[in-house]
């Protein structure tokens, strides 16, 4: 039944998640915002892992802690789990998921698809993208660069 939901809103060209879906608390009963932030911006040609070192950077500039969820090889233990798991800086009690992006045009499997619909249902920060997009991801919940 999701499958053919995803589908449909595909075919009408709507977004796979609703950006406030009906049944979640009212965004100001949320104890952090939920982001999924996908900017268009003009890309580097870099590789992802390139890219991810560099958000890495832009994470620890903001007085986060980073650990990476990638491997060299596909593993299948969570088919679609983030790059990059984040906490904020101590005493912040902010934390969410990241997902690198590098290229002209950035492409997410459905099982990607997939985890950024359960974090926004489960009010969970997810955000994906480049360095430009990281920033703007932390900056939008609130972090400042230190």
């Amino acid at each position: 039944q999701e499958a053919r939901r995803r589908q449909a809103r595909r075919a009408e060209g709507r977004p796979l998640v609703d950006p406030d879906p009906p049944a979640m608390p009212h965004p100001s009963a949320r104890p952090w915002p939920v982001l999924a932030i996908r900017l268009p911006r003009p890309q580097s040609l870099a590789l992802e892992k390139n890219e991810q070192r560099e958000v890495v950077k832009v994470f620890q500039r903001f007085g986060c802690r980073v650990e990476s969820t990638s491997q060299s090889r596909a593993s299948r233990v969570a088919l679609g789990i983030p790059d990059l798991w984040f906490w904020g800086p101590p005493g912040s009690r902010k934390a969410g998921w990241f997902e690198t992006k590098s290229g002209e045009g950035w492409h997410f499997s459905n099982p990607q698809l997939e985890w950024a619909e359960r974090c926004l249902a489960s009010c969970i920060p997810y955000g994906c993208g480049d360095r430009h997009s990281a920033k703007e991801f932390l900056e939008r919940m609130g972090l400042r660069e230190i």
